[in-house]
């Protein structure tokens, strides 16, 4: 009884000191770095099946706050402050215990007191300072670039990116290194970057949390990229476009169409739009075809037609009101495209840049 007492003092001390390094690693950031603690409201997004979202509210008081539940343990949620127009987003794991938030107007987070958001603080405490020199080092190189100072922002630009490639690689290392649900949370976060044979071994290291909708996510992900994989009849839809008329992926009969998956508010998007519009100005005479599907809310509608008067699109426009499509295709980040042959068949897929203008020219060169 004595070593059981003396057991849960010691977890009660652990989390009470991660919770107190996690504000005093907070305001070690805010300090070097000039940014103000949050104040006011954050949404928790918590992510179960149901017919309408479910919602629930913390308050920041000096950038801390503090969240209890128990009803929905094991399970993730998505916080996020409404006023801060998408910049303070973090997963939190939905598991009993008084959870501790720190957070700044910068998107700076660190969640605390329950084992699984411990794993996660273990991880952001690592991963903080990369975000925050390309957060930094990438407006410092566009800066650069307006000064005239060219050898100093490819300079700074490769330095960014470097810290960019191993800031990803340690979160697809936690995600395949892990074994609790702080890992199958990064899982979900970077199922993009990983192989459908890859996420379904991964499925066998996670079985555990079979019940767990961030399990379930992973299958559907896996169904729909079966689905999609090449060679694969791509699944027909029909939504409305720009022009407000129905219009079908089955009534494109163009040589090669690419689907284009995008939103308004989506920064690399945007930044590859010209790259479209310079391929779909030398092919699509040759046999080329675009539709552009949009993952924007409905809510949003106005912001997603001012984004293609702005960027001067040209080709097919929908929006995906419903969500429907972008699941159907397993669409979980933006953008990403799937390339379809005349007869319906995927024939490449997440292609940008350099190697979709590449595919496409040997593609009609054939």
């Amino acid at each position: 009884m004595k070593n059981r007492k003396f057991i849960y003092a010691f977890f009660i001390a652990f989390f009470l000191i991660v919770s107190g390094y996690a504000i005093a690693q907070t305001e070690k950031i805010i300090n070097e770095h000039g940014i103000m603690p949050y104040n006011g409201m954050a949404k928790i997004l918590i992510k179960v099946p149901s017919p309408t979202f479910i919602y629930d509210s913390v308050y920041f008081v000096n950038g801390v706050a503090t969240y209890k539940q128990d009803k929905y343990d094991g399970e993730i949620g998505w916080l996020y402050a409404l006023d801060l127009d998408r910049n303070m987003v973090h997963y939190i794991i939905l598991e009993k215990g008084t959870i501790t938030i720190t957070a700044t107007k910068d998107s700076l987070i660190f969640i605390t007191g329950t084992p699984n958001n411990d794993a996660f603080f273990i991880l952001d405490k690592e991963i903080e300072p990369l975000r925050m020199k390309m957060k930094t080092g990438f407006r410092k190189v566009e800066a650069l670039k307006k000064q005239g100072e060219k050898e100093k922002a490819e300079q700074l630009e490769k330095e960014s990116l470097e810290a960019s490639k191993i800031w990803w690689a340690k979160q697809e290392e936690f995600a395949l290194n892990s074994n609790n649900l702080a890992g199958l949370n990064y899982v979900n976060k970077l199922m993009g970057r990983f192989t459908t044979d890859n996420l379904k071994k991964i499925l066998e290291q996670y079985k555990q949390f079979s019940d767990k909708n961030a399990y379930k996510s992973v299958v559907r992900r896996v169904n729909a990229e079966t689905r999609t994989d090449i060679g694969a009849a791509a699944p027909v839809f029909t939504l409305v476009s720009d022009k407000g008329e129905q219009l079908s992926l089955a009534s494109i009969k163009k040589r090669l169409t690419i689907i284009d998956f995008w939103a308004s508010w989506c920064g690399p998007c945007r930044a590859e739009n010209p790259n479209l519009i310079a391929l779909y100005s030398k092919w699509r005479d040759k046999g080329l075809e675009i539709i552009s599907v949009s993952i924007d809310k409905v809510e949003d509608k106005d912001k997603w037609l001012k984004a293609i008067q702005d960027d001067k699109l040209t080709w097919l426009q929908v929006l995906d009101e419903k969500g429907t499509v972008n699941k159907d295709y397993g669409v979980t980040a933006i953008p990403r495209t799937f390339l379809v042959d005349e007869s319906g068949k995927i024939v490449a897929k997440d292609l940008r840049g350099q190697e979709l203008n590449d595919f496409v020219k040997k593609y009609m060169e054939i």
